[in-house]
């Protein structure tokens, strides 16, 4: 099951709270000793970062590829509209879809 965007973001925004707690308790660890668990919290801190910035990339790959499919439908682009829309699904799920998959084909009417 696809998340909305907004579960998305939410998720961005709670792994980043988590990340930057996490940074804290490896500060405050690592000024008292460093021994293994501090050294386990920043390795967790600097994987959850870079999971955050993986995610921010995709969030914003899917966005442009949204905006780039609703330039297509202003200019009734079909071709463009579905690269774009192929290419933010692939974000979305890492996998190519077929066209044969598509079910709707773009209307001139409901673009407005």
């Amino acid at each position: 099951m696809i998340k909305s965007p907004q579960s998305l973001l939410n998720t961005i925004y709670t792994l980043e709270s988590l990340c930057q707690q996490l940074s804290v308790l490896s500060v405050l660890s690592g000024a008292q000793s460093k021994n293994a668990t501090s050294q386990v919290i920043t390795q967790l801190a600097l994987s959850e970062q870079e999971q955050i910035i993986l995610i921010r990339l995709k969030v914003e790959t899917i966005k442009q590829a949204l905006e780039s499919a609703l330039s297509a439908v202003e200019l009734h682009d079909e071709e463009a509209i579905k690269q774009a829309l192929f290419i933010a699904m692939y974000e979305l799920t890492q996998q190519t879809v077929p066209s044969s998959l598509i079910k709707y084909q773009v209307d001139p009417v409901l673009a407005g």
